[in-house]
């Protein structure tokens, strides 16, 4: 019984993969990476980008069992979709043509795949997300993950402190409330430089309320998103250089905040939750935004770290460790698991939707 269950949810994870990412999307985003003339009897792009999603959606299982659950799921679901026997019926690529074929498709397919479908579900699901008045409530976060100390890996992504094999950093803004991602970006974390590109903070503007903290809380940052007109919360930058002006009558106060670029402005500046250190909002009057609310509703924001585990507890697979022994492929792996997130959250999102 137990073999048959877990049989059951393998096959009901492949069809997971399928509905959100049919074959038409995964085929258009190989063509759009110019990955279409790459051709193998086993293991053509297409699959290959399937198998990427389940080998992350199963992470930590070898490439062959992964395989072999890809092809049962895929023939179960859709018999005429996808099917890896393409030569002999129950035939499986070997580890070595799997690692051949990651290689030959690399990451653009998934980061065009990520942006089709992102704009699909933002279309179908952004209605869902969470307002505070008259903003859309969108969060600035991410974090760092630990890859495979191959030399390779060793050689792009340098050591952590203490000797440890480096770190690959992801940066995401997503709309709180659905958890939909609208960028994501994947790069080493050498330090030094700033978690969020200003193209990703671009994609804020007018009606958003941007929520960030920690190190993508900079006075760089703020500057850069202030400027598209959405409206900031944030934990008070460290860098922040910020001249007293007058307290209000919620106990908050406004200061000019001098940024590293550009012209001085004002802003207010509240206190956090307990042990939580200070807020920094563009939203100066108390009586629109009173302070405890705007403490609620950045204690509430979406958060990379809790997305992790989420992931953790709702796929299939053990583990979440990178396997790959290359930087090229860390960072395809990486938007395997950005893939695998969003179609979890696309089923969350259309089940709330129905209810």
């Amino acid at each position: 019984m137990d073999l048959i269950a877990e049989s059951l949810s393998d096959r009901l994870a492949v069809g997971l993969l399928t509905r959100v990412y049919p074959p038409h999307l995964v085929e258009h985003a190989v063509r759009e990476s110019g990955r279409a003339g790459q051709r193998n009897r086993l293991l053509p792009p297409g699959k290959t980008v399937y198998f990427v999603l389940a080998m992350c959606l199963f992470s930590g299982a070898p490439y062959e069992q992964v395989a072999g659950v890809l092809s049962d799921g895929l023939a179960w679901v859709e018999p005429n979709l996808l099917n890896f026997a393409a030569g002999r019926p129950g035939q499986i690529p070997s580890t070595a043509a799997i690692s051949r074929a990651r290689r030959r498709l690399g990451s653009d397919p998934l980061k065009a795949l990520f942006r089709t479908v992102t704009s699909e579900q933002e279309a179908l699901y952004s209605a869902q997300g969470t307002r505070y008045g008259r903003w859309w409530l969108k969060s600035l976060d991410g974090g760092t993950t630990a890859v495979s100390p191959s030399k390779e890996n060793l050689e792009w992504f340098g050591y952590a402190p203490g000797g440890a094999p480096g770190h690959v950093r992801v940066s995401a803004l997503a709309q709180c409330g659905t958890g939909l991602l609208r960028d994501v970006e994947v790069r080493a974390d050498l330090g030094g430089e700033p978690p969020a590109s200003p193209a990703m903070l671009a994609k804020t503007g007018p009606g958003d309320l941007v929520l960030a903290d920690g190190p993508y809380a900079s006075a760089e940052a703020w500057a850069t998103a202030s400027a598209t007109g959405a409206q900031l919360l944030w934990g008070r930058p460290a860098d922040a250089r910020l001249l007293p002006l007058r307290r209000l009558a919620d106990g908050s106060m406004l200061h000019v905040f001098e940024p590293p670029r550009g012209e001085a402005t004002t802003v207010r500046l509240l206190d956090g939750p307990p042990g939580g250190g200070q807020l920094m909002t563009t939203l100066l009057d108390p009586h629109v935004a009173p302070a405890p609310d705007l403490r609620s509703v950045h204690a509430s924001r979406w958060r990379f770290g809790v997305a992790l585990e989420e992931l953790r507890t709702q796929r299939p697979g053990p583990s979440m460790d990178l396997r790959s022994r290359s930087p090229e492929m860390v960072e395809q792996e990486v938007w395997g698991h950005v893939l695998v997130y969003c179609a979890i959250r696309s089923v969350m999102n259309w089940k709330h939707s129905v209810l």
